[in-house]
């Protein structure tokens, strides 16, 4: 595990605004995913445990961009892949067949 450093005003502000994205970006799947909803599809609880090769090419393509993402913000990809949730999606969409 690396010692943690003070972060600069410099990338606090990086962290600020790699934070309004993912936000941006959350908000942006989750209205996706009510659209699905609408058009007929089945509704979110129905998704849960839904395999690689059942999910759109461009929705997997999005939440593997986003997971990326976080990995790439030292302090938060750290403490999100503590999560159970976050390293379920790790281990599916990033290091899983499909990757």
């Amino acid at each position: 595990m690396q010692p943690m450093h003070r972060v600069t005003p410099d990338e606090l502000a990086t962290l600020r605004m790699e934070n309004e994205l993912l936000r941006y970006e959350v908000r942006h799947l989750s209205a996706r995913l009510r659209e699905a909803e609408a058009a007929g599809g089945e509704p979110a609880s129905a998704h849960r445990g839904v395999e690689v090769a059942n999910v759109a090419p461009q929705t997997r393509d999005d939440l593997v961009w986003l997971l990326r993402r976080i990995d790439d913000v030292p302090l938060v990809g750290r403490l999100l892949r503590r999560r159970p949730g976050v390293q379920t999606l790790r281990e599916r969409y990033l290091e899983g067949p499909a990757a």
